[in-house]
């Protein structure tokens, strides 16, 4: 395991998961770390892992969103909040629906919005590159 919840919670800062869900989110997105950069990012050292590490934090935190939304869609669990205002209160919810979890597109969606985090956090640390060296 790169990132652990004393990592999460103290140097990353993160408040959104509870050390439950984190152990659990942790190996569903250390295994999607691994798929994007060919297995070399439990490879890293210095500046390169703490990228990692935040990477992987973040991550957590899409997928426990991810899931909220999966669960909301099937009839399971809390609401997921899209946007909420303050003056006048109010707040609208994302309401996705079975169908649309079931569907490639979806699934699709889903993974951009994984990988563009990736994307964003390990561009410029060679890990993506699918090249030989």
């Amino acid at each position: 395991m790169i990132v652990d919840f004393t990592y999460y919670r103290e140097v990353f800062e993160g408040t959104a998961i509870s050390e439950q869900d984190f152990k659990r989110l942790s190996k569903k997105v250390e295994r999607f770390i691994n798929y994007a950069t060919c297995n070399q990012a439990h490879k890293t050292s210095g500046n390169v892992l703490e990228t990692v590490k935040e990477c992987i934090c973040e991550l957590a935190e899409q997928y426990q969103i991810i899931e909220k939304s999966e669960k909301q869609a099937l009839g399971e669990g809390e609401k997921v909040i899209s946007s909420e205002s303050v003056g006048s209160w109010s707040v609208s919810y994302d309401t996705p629906t079975k169908a649309d979890v079931n569907t490639s597109e979806y699934t699709t969606e889903k993974n951009k919005r994984l990988y563009s985090i990736v994307k964003e956090h390990l561009a410029f640390t060679g890990l993506l590159y699918r090249g030989v060296s």
